[in-house]
């Protein structure tokens, strides 16, 4: 199955999501960790809605938890 995100849409949609939060995006790129980017859990649920709306598409909760870094991302799958 083909990735549902590029690594230019991950990165895109984890930089808008630090901007909302005025947070800093310097050095964001697909290597980036989570932990790394000052991200909790209420931000983690925020970025993966906004994916969801930006796949069109719900997609699996599961495969969330076995992500890591920013990259990581292109490994969701819709339901």
């Amino acid at each position: 199955m083909a990735t549902v995100f590029t690594q230019d849409q991950v990165v895109d949609v984890v930089v808008e999501l630090l901007v909302e939060k005025n947070r800093d995006t310097d050095g964001v790129t697909v290597d980036s960790a989570f932990a790394d980017i000052g991200l909790d859990s209420v931000d983690y649920a925020e970025l993966f809605m906004a994916l969801e709306d930006s796949a069109g598409a719900r997609l699996d909760p599961d495969s969330a938890s076995r992500l890591i870094r920013v990259g990581d991302l292109m490994s969701l799958r819709p339901l």
